[in-house]
């Protein structure tokens, strides 16, 4: 159980690093304070059509691949994200096994 609540943890940490970095960077590249990259054209595109970032098979974003999968709408999908991070969050304090867990 405990391997598993490690490699949880570090799946769901690197895609909210990619996903803080990404936010970060197009908030930048609105301000004019960085060129715009394909990366943050393809994350604008997903945000307006309501997608999470990378569905895109020529998508330059990594949202998806970090991701579990799913096809549920960016909305839907960052809830579940979520209330994954508030179960890895009780699962790392506690520590016991859990009665339930999320199936990709």
């Amino acid at each position: 159980y405990i391997v598993v609540a490690l490699q949880e943890c570090g799946r769901m940490n690197a895609l909210l690093s990619e996903i803080r970095k990404s936010i970060s960077d197009l908030d930048k590249g609105l301000k004019g304070q960085l060129n715009m990259s394909q990366a943050m054209e393809d994350l604008v595109s997903a945000f307006v059509l309501n997608q999470w970032p990378g569905r895109n098979p020529f998508s330059k974003c990594m949202w998806e691949k970090l991701a579990w999968s799913s096809q549920k709408n960016l909305m839907s999908q960052f809830a579940d994200m979520l209330l994954r991070v508030e179960q890895l969050v009780k699962w790392t304090q506690e520590l016991e096994t859990p009665k339930s867990i999320w199936l990709p």
